[in-house]
């Protein structure tokens, strides 16, 4: 969820200033043109979060390690590079 815009994942996604044409975050210049990924789970009750960013990606309040996945589940807070938050939500 980005403001009260809801983003549907339901595939490998890429998000940042350039990424898959989208342009949510085309006026931060501290997110990356490929800040992170989002890859859903077979599940469909998680999915899985990658940094790419030159510069941060946090998780729940915590730091991700760069290009290693880590599992999001619905309330997940993702902060880029400390001038955007995010909410990870599954309906």
């Amino acid at each position: 969820k980005f403001g009260e815009e809801k983003i549907l994942v339901d595939k490998r996604m890429v998000f940042g200033r350039n990424a898959e044409g989208k342009e949510w975050f085309v006026n931060f210049l501290s997110i990356s043109r490929e800040h992170f990924e989002i890859t859903p789970r077979a599940s469909g009750v998680a999915a899985n979060i990658i940094d790419k960013s030159s510069y941060y990606t946090m998780l729940n309040g915590e730091k991700m390690e760069k290009e290693k996945a880590r599992r999001l589940t619905a309330g997940a807070r993702i902060n880029l590079s400390g001038c955007v938050e995010l909410e990870f939500i599954i309906e």
